[in-house]
């Protein structure tokens, strides 16, 4: 059960959707991992297949 919500949710996320909650839980882990030093990383997308969809997908991290 699990298993098919986190796969519905990397398909959203590469439609275009639940990119919010991505970011969000994104951050959320690397501030758990990284705590303090989280500030000094510098994260990098990988892109999507076009500059649309890198936009949708990615615009939240910015």
């Amino acid at each position: 059960e699990k298993e098919i919500s986190d796969r519905q949710m990397v398909y959203d996320f590469k439609d275009g959707r639940s990119f919010e909650a991505v970011a969000q839980m994104t951050a959320a882990n690397m501030q758990e991992q990284y705590g303090e030093s989280c500030k000094n990383i510098v994260f990098i997308q990988v892109p999507a297949s076009t500059s649309s969809k890198n936009e949708l997908r990615y615009k939240v991290f910015l």
